[in-house]
Order: C-alpha cells, then structure tokens, then sequence
C-alpha cells in the first residue's frame, strides 16, 4: 500500500478513537502530484471493497482534487489491522497493565485516571500529549516511589540515584511529575522546585521549626516564639514534658501561634509534607510512654487532609484534628469535589468525617491562615484517646 494512503488512514483512524470527525477533505498536499493516479485507484479500491468511503465531486475530477474519505464504523478494525494503525485502546490497555505496579497510592490512581481521561480525547494533561506513553510510564514510576516515601529528605540526585540507580532519570521528567503533583494534591504553586520542596524533597533537608521546653544536649532550651533545628539534631532533642503536641501546616499560622499564644506544649511547623527528619521526630516523640496527645492543623482542603492523614499514618497513637471541622469549613468558599477524599472517608481516620463532608456537593474549603491561633483542646484530647482505646 501507498505510504501516503496509509499515513492518512492511521491518521483518521486515530480520529475515530478519540472520538473526533472521520471524514476528511483531500488537498493536493496531502497527496503528492507524482503520485495522485496511484493513491485514487488505490483508494477507489478499498471504497469499493466497503472499508471506507471514498468520493468525488465533478467539480474534484475535473480539477485533478483527490477528493474525500469517510470512515465506515463496523469497518474501523479490518481496515486498522490492514494498515498497521495503532489503537488507542490498545495502547491504553497495555499502558494501565504496564503501570499497574505503581499504584502505591490512590492518589497516584487518580493521577493515572485522570490522564487516561484526557488522552482518551487527545487532550494533554501533566503536560504530557496524548501518545507520550513512554514518558508517561517514566512519570507514574516516579510517583510511585514519592508514595512509598523514597524521596523525603532527599535532593534530586540523590533520590534519583537511590530510587532509579540513576542521577538524571528523576531530572528528565520533573515537569511531567510536578504537573502531577499539583493536581494530585491540588498544589497551587507554577514553580517545580517549589512543588517539590512542599512532599519534602530539598536539595539540603530543611530545618525543623519548634516551640516550647527542650533539651539539648546538657542544656535546656526555651524555645520561644520557636528554634530551627538541623535534621540530624531532631535524632537528639527531647521535649520537657509538654502537654500537647502540636504539628502546624503553614507558615504564617505556625508563626502566629508561636508569637501570640501562651502554651506549655511542643509546637511544630510540617511545612506542608512533613520533611522525613520532622516525621521521625514526631514518630519518636509519640512513642514515649509519657505520650501527650497530639495535634495537627492544617488547611482544611484536599491537601490539607493528605497531609494529616500523612502524619496519622506515621506516628504511634492518634492525631486529633486542630481547628479543622465541619463547623469551622462551614465559613469556607465551596470546595472542588475530589475522588481523592474517598478512600479516607471511608476509612478509620480522625479526619475520614470531614473529608467525606469535604468530598459531597455541600464541602467547603478554608485556608488555614484565616483562621486565628487557638490552644488545643486538652480535655477534648482525653475524651478522644479514651474513645479511640
């Protein structure tokens, strides 16, 4: 078959699986002037034969225009396979058996899902064009190694080295992973770096924020309003019986609290993702067998839960949620419904009420910065770790 015929079939069948228009309109650049006589009768042919239907208006034949082919549906797969066309099906099918292994996390599912929905109407998304399926598979590997966590406290080469036993592999699809972070966890920053250093991926691990009674070393320190602590010193502090502990998501409330709030607890800023050093920290500090309760707040959106839900998962005993409650988002402006809520509202998590509240038509979102600093509830803590006994 003429290479230019097949070119222009695959092109339409391509058409077809995504939904679009099948019927397409020669010009002469479509057909080289060489080669017209041979492409027509080649295509008068397979219109005969019932795989497409090819047509010719007089005024075509008497300007020597190649004229127009539509496809015929119920014939689409016999003409495919005559041509050698790639199905989107196809490819998609084996694209999600190949990703398969790196569903870490339902997040990283949506991701895919989402993709798959684009591309499906050959419409990018992640900045990868639909057919990307290479670079997409690089990507959904990269994910999948974020979500087990390989990345925390890592600067890119290292993480790169360790995860890929390569030091550019990470580097060569970053953007195609930032776009993905951000609608994974709804990331309002157009600035890679900046994305990365919010799951705890720095190129020097950040310094741990904290405020209240420590010691260190053979010194006590009064850490107010707060301290930076270097990730290897976080291994060596210890608190001085605080009555609460508390993990704080954004900076300006993290600040504010340490400055207008009188407390005897230990104050934290997570940063967003928590660092790996400050995870550590607050999974050695709940350990303790004079355990206080813990807190944590954060914004009250889908990132906000993913991070709560984060530090739940990572620390011994409860978390109790902060200033995050149906009540306070009630004030909130109306939140972008998201399957990603889903699987935490279903499950055991002190935050699972809010965030299926978050997930229904009624949810509404609150940045936390709005909200004023308050000490935690203590007698509230007691009744909730007692309940959760």
């Amino acid at each position: 078959m003429n290479e230019a015929v097949r070119q222009l079939l695959v092109n339409l069948i391509a058409r077809h699986d995504r939904g679009r228009p099948t019927r397409t309109l020669l010009t002469s650049s479509d057909i080289p002037f060489q080669q017209h006589d041979q492409i027509v009768a080649s295509l008068e042919d397979m219109s005969r034969e019932g795989l497409i239907k090819y047509t010719t208006t007089p005024a075509d034949r008497r300007q020597n225009l190649p004229g127009a082919i539509t496809l015929v549906p119920e014939k689409v797969d016999e003409l495919a396979k005559l041509v050698g066309a790639p199905r989107l099906g196809a490819q998609m099918d084996n694209f999600i058996c190949k990703t398969n292994v790196f569903m870490k996390a339902e997040w990283v599912e949506d991701c895919r899902t989402h993709l798959c929905q684009y591309w499906s109407r050959g419409i990018a998304a992640f900045m990868l064009k639909e057919g990307m399926f290479r670079e997409a598979e690089a990507t959904f590997r990269i994910l999948a190694a974020i979500a087990e966590e390989k990345h925390l406290g890592k600067d890119v080469r290292q993480f790169s080295v360790e995860a890929f036993e390569d030091s550019k592999f990470f580097e060569q699809y970053a953007k195609y992973v930032a776009a993905s972070l951000r609608h994974a966890f709804n990331y309002k920053s157009g600035n890679a770096d900046q994305v990365f250093e919010q799951i705890g991926m720095t190129i020097f691990p950040k310094p741990t924020f904290v405020s209240g009674r420590l010691t260190l070393g053979d010194s006590i320190v009064d850490a107010k309003p707060y301290i930076g602590l270097a990730a290897e010193m976080t291994a060596i502090v210890q608190p001085i019986n605080p009555s609460f502990v508390l993990s704080i998501e954004n900076l300006s409330s993290f600040h504010r609290f340490c400055r207008e709030i009188s407390h005897s607890g230990l104050v934290l800023f997570s940063g967003g993702f928590p660092s790996r050093a400050t995870l550590s920290f607050l999974r050695r500090l709940s350990q303790s067998p004079q355990r206080p309760p813990f807190f944590h707040w954060g914004d009250i959106d889908t990132g906000g839960i993913a991070i709560f839900r984060m530090i739940e998962q990572s620390i011994a005993g409860p978390l109790i949620p902060h200033c995050m409650s149906i009540d306070i988002a009630t004030y909130g402006t109306p939140a972008r419904r998201d399957s990603r809520l889903n699987k935490i509202a279903q499950g055991d998590s002190a935050i699972a009420e809010l965030a299926k509240w978050l997930a229904s038509e009624e949810g509404r979102s609150v940045e936390q910065e709005v909200i004023p600093p308050r000490l935690p509830d203590i007698g509230f803590a007691k009744t909730f770790v007692a309940a959760s006994a």
